[in-house]
């Protein structure tokens, strides 16, 4: 939690143009490393990947 909001503030100080800038970077991050992390997530274990699947099927069915 520290070492994010002390690396934005980082990106935020250093970054010309400001907290615009910022966002673009984050969001550039974000894209980048989403689905990469979501993948790692998701493969992990394969209990929880059984889960979330289980979860995804209910919350369609419900819908």
């Amino acid at each position: 939690r520290f070492s994010c909001l002390s690396f934005s503030s980082y990106l935020y100080n250093s970054a010309p143009g400001g907290f615009e800038r910022q966002i673009q970077i984050w969001f550039q991050l974000v894209m980048i490393l989403g689905p990469y992390l979501w993948m790692k997530l998701i493969s992990s274990t394969k209990v929880h990947k059984d889960k979330l699947m289980e979860f995804i099927v209910i919350e369609i069915e419900h819908s």
